[in-house]
């Protein structure tokens, strides 16, 4: 998700960056095989395209996206949890990043309220 939010922030118009691997990995503080995988990643979901130098985005018109999931099956049987919902940020970073989301647990009880100030507590 790091490279995808890097390369659509340094695109042009067209969506085209010419940031190549060595910068990315600099910016991303991350070795140059992790940005390789996750660029294999996004190319497999049809999020980018990919010709050595040059990365660019791809529109996220809904028909033009490949799904990530198996193929054959709809959303529904993919995911029964999600179906008829919208995903909040913070589902859709956590499945990103292959963790559980907890979806349907409520809030992380955890997790820092929006009514209260971050910081230690005393």
């Amino acid at each position: 998700l790091a490279l995808y939010l890097v390369l659509v922030a340094a695109s042009d118009a067209r969506g085209v960056s010419y940031y190549g691997d060595k910068r990315l990995a600099e910016l991303l503080a991350l070795p140059r095989d992790d940005i390789g995988r996750a660029r294999r990643r996004l190319v497999e979901c049809g999020l980018i395209a990919w010709r050595r130098p040059y990365y660019q985005v791809l529109s996220l018109d809904p028909d033009d996206i490949r799904r990530s999931r198996p193929r054959g099956r709809s959303p529904r049987e993919s995911d029964p949890g999600r179906a008829g919902r919208t995903m909040d940020i913070r589902e859709v970073l956590l499945r990103m990043a292959g963790e559980p989301s907890g979806a349907g647990d409520g809030p992380d009880p955890g997790a820092p309220s929006l009514d209260e100030p971050a910081g230690p507590k005393d």
